[in-house]
Parts: C-alpha cells; sequence; structure tokens
C-alpha cells in the first residue's frame, strides 16, 4: 500500500515537472518574437563576388554582408571596430594597429589572422591583374611606388608582426582613412583557400570563404541567393537576427501594374525593392518606408581610346547642347550641367558645362575632320539601354549633330545584357551611361574618372587629373581638398568626354517590418537587422 502510493506520488511530481517546465518554455517563447526571412528583390544578375573586383551595386550589398573588414558599417551608417576589437593610432596620426578578435573565425571555424589581409593587399597590387580599386589606397606608404613598379610589394606599408595584429602605415594623417577598412575592396582573403580556387574564386557558391555576420547558403542565379546566419561569427546574439532572401527576376501572380517589381510588393512577398520616381505612387506608405538617393547622374560619353574621339577636337565639335534637349519626361528627369549627382555635392560649388557656341563647335570639327582620310565620320558605334526613357533626347542629338557636319550617326537600342558588356568592353563611340554616388564626398565621385578605375567608362587619361585627385585625397582641409577638386573637373570638363545631360532620383523600400536595418545610398546592411510577424 505504502510502495503503492509513493509510486503514484513519484508520477505525480515527475508530471508537475513537466509541466512547469512546459510554463516557463511557453512564457519565454511569449516574451521572444518569431524572425521572419527578409525578402529582397532584384533585377540584375550576380556574377562575381570576389571582394577585391566585384563592382556592381548588388553584387557590393552581398559582400558587404557575408564578409567584414578590420572595420565596419553600423546600421545607422557609422564607421565601427569590425573583426578588430581595438584599433591604435600612432602619435602622428600615420600609423594604425589593428588588433584582429581571437575569435573571429572564417565561416568554415578556422581562425581568421592578420596574413588573411595581407595576402588581401596582395592582390589589390598585383602586377598582373590590379584590382580597379588600387587607386583609392594610395595614401598607403609606398602604396604609389608599388603601383608604378619601381618598388617591389615588400616595401608597402602593411605590416603582420603576428598572425592577430595589423598594421598599415601611411604618408600623411587623413581623418578618414579608417573608411578604408570598411570598405569591400579591403576584406580579407584566405591564400590557401584562394589558390585552391585556381581562379575561380567568387564565381560560384563552393569557390567563397567568408567571414561575415551572415554566409552564402544558396546562389541561383537565375533565381535566388539565400544569406543566413553564421555559426562562427563573433557576435555571440548573431541567431537572434534574420536571414535574408535576395530574388533575381522573381514573377508575381497578379499583372496589377505593368512594373513586375511593383506587383510584388503589392503582393506584400518583398521586403526591399528599388523603385523608380514613376512607379513611387504605387508604394503602400502605410506599411513601406520610402528612401529618396539622388545620386545618379547621366552622361553623354565619348569613348576617348576610340578612332574618332581620342581627337579632343572631334569630342568638343560632339559636345551636348544642354540648351536643346528635345522631349522628355520632366517628372523623371532633371536637366543638369553638373558632372555631380545632387546627393555628393557636399557644400562643394561645381563647374558647369557649357556647350561650345556654333561657330566654335564647327571649328573643332574641321581641324579635327583634317587628320583623317574621310570627309565626314561614318559608322560611328552610338549606344543606349532600350529601358531607357528618354532616347528621344539622344535622337535629337544625333540629329543636330548630322544636320552641323554631314554626319550619318543614330543611336541603337540596346537590351540590357548586350549594353552592358559593351560597357565593359569598351567596344562604342558613343554611348549613353549613368554613374551612382558611393557616398556624399565629391572626392569619392571624381575617383571614377581617375585612369584605370573600373567605372571610367571613356577611357579618360590624364597624368594631370590623376595628380590632383591624389593631391586632394592626402588633404584633410575641407577648403583645400575642394581647390583641388575644382582644378581636377575642369580638366575633367574640357576633355568633353563626358556630358552631363540630366540627373535622377531613385527610391528603395524597406518594409515597416523590419529593425535595425542600415543603408549607405543603395547598399545595404542586413548584420543587425530583424524582420518580425
Amino acid at each position: 500500500m505504502n510502495k503503492t502510493r509513493g509510486k503514484i506520488n513519484l508520477i505525480q511530481k515527475i508530471t508537475v515537472c513537466c509541466l512547469v517546465m512546459f510554463m516557463l518554455t511557453m512564457c519565454s517563447a511569449c516574451g521572444k518574437e518569431k524572425l521572419e526571412t527578409i525578402n529582397v528583390d532584384i533585377t540584375e544578375n550576380i556574377k562575381n563576388l570576389d571582394p577585391q573586383f566585384a563592382t556592381s551595386d548588388m553584387e557590393q550589398n552581398v559582400i558587404i554582408n557575408i564578409y567584414e573588414g578590420l572595420m565596419r558599417y553600423s546600421y545607422d551608417g557609422e564607421v565601427v571596430l569590425g573583426v578588430a576589437d581595438e584599433c591604435i593610432l600612432s602619435d602622428d596620426k600615420t600609423e594604425y594597429t589593428f588588433k584582429i578578435r581571437d575569435n573571429a573565425k572564417w565561416n568554415n571555424g578556422d581562425d581568421l589572422t592578420s596574413y588573411d589581409f595581407l595576402f588581401t593587399f596582395k592582390r589589390l597590387f598585383a602586377k598582373e591583374h590590379k584590382s580597379p580599386y588600387v587607386n583609392n589606397l594610395l595614401s598607403i606608404k609606398n602604396a604609389q611606388e608599388v603601383l608604378d613598379g619601381t618598388l617591389p610589394f615588400e616595401e608597402i606599408g602593411v605590416l603582420c608582426p603576428d598572425k592577430k595584429t595589423f598594421v598599415v602605415k601611411i604618408n600623411e594623417p587623413k581623418d578618414d582613412f579608417l573608411e578604408v577598412f570598411a570598405q569591400s575592396y579591403t576584406f580579407p582573403c584566405n591564400e590557401k583557400f584562394f589558390k585552391d580556387t585556381y581562379g575561380k574564386y567568387g564565381v560560384e557558391k563552393e569557390y567563397i570563404l567568408s567571414n561575415g555576420a551572415l554566409n552564402l547558403s544558396k546562389w541561383n542565379n537565375d533565381s535566388i541567393l539565400s544569406l543566413t546566419r553564421n555559426k562562427y561569427y563573433y557576435d555571440e546574439n548573431n541567431d537572434n537576427k534574420s536571414d535574408v532572401n535576395i530574388y533575381i527576376n522573381r514573377k508575381a501572380k497578379k499583372e496589377k501594374t505593368s512594373n513586375n517589381m511593383i506587383n510584388l510588393m503589392l503582393e506584400n512577398k518583398t521586403d526591399i525593392l528599388t523603385v523608380s520616381e514613376k512607379d513611387r505612387e504605387y508604394v503602400p506608405t502605410d506599411l513601406y518606408t520610402l528612401n529618396k538617393i539622388s545620386n545618379k547622374t547621366w552622361y553623354i560619353g565619348l569613348n576617348a581610346k576610340s578612332r574618332y574621339f581620342e581627337n579632343n577636337d572631334l569630342a568638343k565639335a560632339f559636345a551636348f547642347d544642354n540648351n536643346n534637349y528635345g522631349e522628355y519626361n520632366e517628372k523623371l528627369y532633371e536637366k543638369t550641367k553638373s558632372i555631380l549627382p545632387p546627393s555628393v555635392l557636399d557644400g562643394y560649388n561645381s563647374i558647369n558645362y557649357i556647350t561650345p557656341t556654333y561657330e566654335e563647335l564647327i571649328s573643332a570639327y574641321r581641324q579635327g575632320i583634317s587628320n583623317f582620310e574621310e570627309n565626314t565620320l561614318t559608322n560611328i558605334k552610338f549606344y543606349y539601354d532600350k529601358e531607357c526613357e528618354f532616347s528621344s533626347v539622344l535622337k535629337e542629338y544625333a540629329k543636330q549633330k548630322n544636320q552641323m557636319f554631314g554626319t550619318l550617326i543614330s543611336p541603337k537600342a540596346l537590351e540590357t545584357e548586350e549594353y552592358n558588356k559593351i560597357l565593359s568592353t569598351g567596344d562604342f563611340d558613343i554611348i549613353l551611361f549613368s554613374l551612382s554616388a558611393k557616398s556624399s564626398e565629391p572626392l569619392s565621385f571624381f575617383k571614377q574618372f581617375v585612369t584605370g578605375d573600373v567605372n571610367n567608362i571613356c577611357g579618360i587619361s590624364n597624368s594631370e587629373y590623376d595628380e590632383l585627385i591624389k593631391t586632394a585625397d592626402s588633404i584633410n582641409t575641407q577648403k583645400e581638398r575642394y581647390e583641388q577638386l575644382s582644378k581636377a573637373e575642369k580638366i575633367l570638363l574640357d576633355t568633353y568626354n563626358i556630358q552631363p545631360i540630366f540627373n535622377t532620383s531613385e527610391y528603395f523600400t524597406v518594409s515597416n517590418s523590419i529593425k535595425n536595418f542600415g543603408h549607405i545610398g543603395n547598399i545595404y546592411f542586413f548584420r543587425d537587422a530583424v524582420k518580425t510577424q
């Protein structure tokens, strides 16, 4: 009898304990909101996720979230410590000593070391294949000499005293130098892993070794990239943040508007989406926040490496008349005479682009064409993306030049993929193209026209311009820096290879259900982002 009662008491105690545990679990769950995956929709394919060489905005958006540098951007846009947990600046402000976190690891569990950053710099300055970003690092001691080939890489101002210490020496104090280490091109690269990819680094999922808060767990370039939380990331709260899906050309179920991306938003399938000026009226502002970025300028570009327009007289003759645009949608496009988009002026007084007089244009054409056997220009390769909505302006431009010079130029619309290929190969004489700002600093925009820069679409090469930009980059005082930039801008305008015509604004929507999401322009930071139901 007593034994039976004892068994019953034991069962009762176990039952009570189970109930208590269940209630505690339920209470804990009640206080914690369920995490949802953040959905981003884009229309362009992502082809390269090599931090030292990838250039498109969407490639940067993936890279900056799956990798992390010595420094990083917080979600409110501040530059803060990244995989370095300490940065010591010398008394003369020319030497930075980074101490790498003991628990900083690659996403395969291997330790991250200072040698991974040293190898990054070797790749940036590699003689056989220099990075398009290398011009941003010329304030480092001996960097210019290494780039020119007059000194070996071993003489550059980067050192590894031990596996957790990385030292960078610069020529002169520079207030914003730390920001360099939050940029993708200075992100770490593991030498052994890189060499084992045999030239395929960054082009497929299995050829990527990263160290950021998120991993690239899926990459199907026709449909989706999935970013999931990295279990080896040093932040112990990393698991309590949202994963991200980036969809490529995902189709909406219903065609409520002519824009498929807008239809996805109206179906509540997407959280982050780029929206044009004409489509922003569709955005349900009770569910999404609209972010405006006046960061893009459109240009008529004359290829400085083409047979005709390496001649400055002919480039001048083909200057765009910014007093005669023809027809265009004034709600979407704003006339401009400035090389810089509004978002990067930051107190800088840009020089206006002014079309030469009719007499000057005729004189320049006669002088230029005299260097050729033919009497007029023929077979000019003049291209634009068929998605461009002001093709009538380009046709008016061609019509004016044909009437003035007896030429037979005609702009040709290309499918986006073919257009992008033309941009990358430089196989054009005249092209419509745009540049977007990556920051609010004018210097960062002008760097895109330095000889050899990846964004120097028109192949401009001017040593005096390059030297002025280099000098401006080493000056801390804004007034003196802007004086150098003004001289450089005058040189750039006088080439006539870059002719600004319009400014446009972009918007991107962010679902109000997402917290701690950050961005600079249209570069997104998901490290701390949380989406709840």
